[in-house]
């Protein structure tokens, strides 16, 4: 039976380069909270003949993500300023890749996209200050090993 594990010490970082092969180092983006769900359930079509006569059949067809990925950080200078990086270094390379580390777990996950600008998040009288970022990914996710994240 394995070790459940929690979200204490995940880190998102970036990286820019077109070549997912050779990047392995990737930058800490702080004050990160949240990730999508990057586990979509696929598509199907009915493939339903005459033949049946109790259940409908169907295929596989291709995952989902569901358009640009959300992910939710606390608004900071440090955060305002990282992700300011990261937009500069995608729109130089028509992209970043982008790496979820996992502590406890021996692969992290990679893809590529290219985030939008950072805006101004609606804000309510005493409450914590939040801003949702959008990756829109340009690969599929993948499980890779060698990734670390540092800042």
């Amino acid at each position: 039976m394995g070790t459940p594990l929690s979200s204490i010490g995940v880190k998102i970082g970036y990286a820019a380069g077109a070549s997912s092969a050779t990047i392995t180092s990737f930058t800490h983006i702080p004050d990160m909270k949240s990730t999508p769900d990057l586990s979509p359930t696929p598509n199907t079509a009915d493939a339903t003949t005459f033949d049946n006569e109790e259940y409908t059949t169907y295929v596989e067809l291709l995952k989902d993500l569901g358009g640009a990925l959300q992910f939710n950080a606390n608004l900071t200078d440090e955060f305002k300023d990282a992700w300011g990086d990261v937009c500069t270094a995608a729109a130089t390379n028509n992209g970043c890749w982008f790496a979820i580390d996992i502590p406890g777990i021996t692969e992290s996950i990679r893809f590529f996209g290219m985030p939008s600008n950072l805006g101004l998040p609606a804000l309510t009288a005493n409450s914590l200050m939040e801003v949702t970022v959008s990756i829109t990914p340009y690969s599929e996710p993948e499980w890779v090993t060698g990734i670390t994240v540092t800042a």
